[in-house]
């Protein structure tokens, strides 16, 4: 999906006529656009399977720093992905006293030493346990996307229209997307009962012998 079929979707369900162009001098068209972008980056934020990964080992560049992002990066679609969020793993001797977050330095947002406090990490790869990509709209999956027109055509609703009518059949459409985007990660994510980590399993079953060493 296109930021241009998702703003015609986007207006399309506020009762507007769809348009051939992303033009941001058109009103309407600006406000789908900012507000795509806006609930893009919320939804994105939240942690799913198709932008979240585990395990990964990242180098620090020649000044020891681990840059996240650019502050200046354009964000909205059909740009190159970017980091959300990334977190220090404590698998790891090297980060078990450590505490990381994502911190601006300069022009840049670097992952920043808590505990040290400061932004330079040597020179060796640092161990992270997830990384959050930030991606276009049209790399996403089906389910995704429909989410975030869903949540973008509520809010426009909301902020443009204030028909409670419309709202209200608007927030049940987006009930029924987050429902299918959640029926999606149940799946693809291979989630168990038992909660245990990604590629990990640290369930303990009931062995006799344990009873018997008490």
């Amino acid at each position: 999906m296109t930021e241009l079929e998702a703003i015609n979707r986007m207006l399309s369900a506020i009762g507007q006529a769809p348009v051939t162009t992303v033009d941001q001098t058109n009103p309407d068209v600006a406000i789908c656009s900012r507000t795509l972008t806006q609930v893009s980056q919320e939804v994105q934020s939240e942690g799913w399977t198709f932008n979240t990964f585990y395990n990964k080992q990242v180098t620090p560049d020649t000044d020891g720093y681990i840059v996240i992002r650019p502050t200046n990066i354009q964000v909205g679609t059909g740009v190159r992905d970017h980091i959300i969020q990334m977190d220090l793993s404590y698998n790891t001797r090297y980060a078990r006293d450590k505490d990381s977050i994502a911190k601006q330095y300069l022009t840049n947002i670097c992952l920043y030493n808590k505990t040290d406090f400061t932004f330079n990490w040597g020179t060796d790869p640092v161990e992270v346990d997830t990384i959050e990509y930030y991606s276009s709209l049209a790399s996403l999956p089906a389910a995704a996307q429909n989410l975030i027109v869903a949540k973008a055509s509520t809010r426009i609703s909301m902020r443009t229209v204030g028909d409670t009518d419309q709202y209200r059949i608007l927030s049940n459409d987006e009930e029924y997307a987050r429902t299918q985007l959640q029926q999606y990660e149940t799946e693809q994510g291979d989630y168990t009962f038992f909660g245990h980590p990604k590629n990990g399993n640290f369930y303990n079953s009931y062995k006799p012998f344990h009873t018997l060493s008490r």
